[in-house]
C-alpha cells in the first residue's frame, strides 16, 4: 500500500525515491562538491538554464530544490546521493546552518534530534541551554526529543552555559552544537 502524501510534513526531508539512483542523477546533472552547485549535463529544453549555469529554485524554507521527472528534491539530498551513491538514511544537516551551502563537506547525515541541535537559538539571552529564572540562570538540555532536563540554576549565564556544554558533549559527542551567541 502506497504512503499517503498527508503523512509527509512540509519542511522535513522528502522520502527517498528508490527509482532515482546515483546513475540517474549523474546523467542529468554535474555536481561540484567544492561549490555545492548543480548544473545541467545536457540542455533539457529551450526554456532551461544554459548548460553549466547553477540550477534550482529556493523553497519557502530556504532550501534549494531541483526537479527530476516532475518531483522536487532538496539539492542537499541529491548531493549526498551523487557523492555517496545512496540516499541519506536520516536528515541531511547543513553544518554551518546555511541552507544554500550544499558543499558535500558541509553536509552530514544525522538523526532528527541531532539535526535539531543545529537550529537557531530560541533563548532570549542568546546563550544555548540557558534561560533567566528569577535572579538565577537555569541550564537545561533536551535529549533525544524528550522533555527538557533541568541541569540546575546558577548565578551567572556563563557558568550555566558551561554546565550545558559539558552535558551536551556527554549526550551528543561530536554532534553537540555549543556556540553561545545568537546567529544573525
Amino acid at each position: 500500500m502506497a504512503k499517503s502524501k498527508q503523512n509527509h510534513l512540509p519542511g522535513f526531508d522528502e522520502p527517498a525515491n528508490p527509482e532515482i539512483t546515483q546513475e540517474i542523477v549523474k546523467a542529468w546533472f554535474r555536481y561540484d562538491p567544492e561549490t555545492g552547485r548543480f548544473a545541467w549535463r545536457k540542455l533539457r529544453s529551450s526554456r532551461s538554464q544554459p548548460i553549466g549555469e547553477a540550477l534550482g529554485s529556493i523553497n519557502g524554507n530556504g532550501y534549494r530544490l531541483l526537479t527530476i521527472d516532475g518531483k522536487n528534491y532538496k539539492a542537499s539530498r541529491l548531493a549526498w546521493l551523487y557523492v555517496h551513491g545512496q540516499w541519506p538514511e536520516n536528515n541531511v544537516d547543513h553544518i554551518d546552518r546555511d541552507r544554500l551551502n550544499d558543499r558535500i563537506a558541509n553536509l552530514r547525515d544525522v538523526s532528527q534530534s541531532v539535526n535539531a541541535l543545529n537550529r537557531a537559538l530560541p533563548s532570549k539571552l542568546g546563550i544555548r541551554g540557558v534561560s533567566l529564572n528569577g535572579k538565577k540562570y537555569k541550564a537545561r538540555i533536551v535529549y533525544a526529543g524528550r522533555k527538557a532536563r533541568v541541569l540546575g540554576s546558577y548565578s551567572t549565564p556563563i557558568y550555566a552555559h558551561l554546565i550545558y556544554k559539558q552535558i551536551a558533549e556527554l549526550y551528543y559527542g561530536e554532534n553537540a552544537f555549543m556556540d553561545a551567541m545568537k546567529r544573525k
